[in-house]
């Protein structure tokens, strides 16, 4: 049981090295955030926008099977 309770990491937050979709959203919002009126940051915006790019490019070249099945999907989906 020791083992099993190991594998997992609880807690009331969610993690952004355990969850890629919830770091994703978060540079998501900081950017808009940030080209927001009250704090047109445009530096931030391009600096989220960079580390986005990094990491679908490592996400390229990690699993390119991966990529290539979502951009089959999104393109179904848009047709």
């Amino acid at each position: 049981m020791d083992r099993i309770n190991a594998a997992f990491a609880l807690g009331n937050q969610r993690a952004p090295g355990q969850d890629i979709e919830f770091a994703v959203n978060q540079l998501i919002e900081i950017a808009i955030r940030a080209l927001s009126p009250g704090l047109n940051d445009p530096f931030t915006a391009l600096t989220c926008l960079d580390h986005l790019g990094s990491a679908l490019c490592r996400l390229a070249q990690d699993r390119p099977q991966v990529v290539e099945e979502r951009f089959q999907s999104a393109k179904q989906l848009l047709s």
